[in-house]
């Protein structure tokens, strides 16, 4: 597939695509999703076992945007500590 046809279907410019495969730092991580949703590719992330706890906990529970991002503060803040 040709990159104007998989942004076209994955509803971005070819710009954004040209963007992505150069690595720009900046690109919006939900359209870049939609790309490789396009181009058939599954992201899987693996999450530390008592951030996971959490966050199936929270998704019983309807968890909103903000429970999500403390979450995500948690899991980054840890791993920056490790470093």
């Amino acid at each position: 597939m040709r990159a104007d046809d998989m942004a076209s279907s994955a509803g971005v410019g070819p710009v954004f695509v040209m963007d992505v495969e150069r690595g720009k730092p900046t690109v919006q991580l939900g359209k870049v999703m939609q790309l490789l949703k396009e181009a058939g590719i599954e992201l899987v992330v693996e999450l530390p076992q008592d951030i996971a706890e959490q966050a199936k906990r929270s998704a019983s529970k309807g968890a909103n945007s903000a429970r999500v991002q403390s979450l995500l503060s948690a899991m980054f803040s840890r791993r920056s500590n490790k470093a």
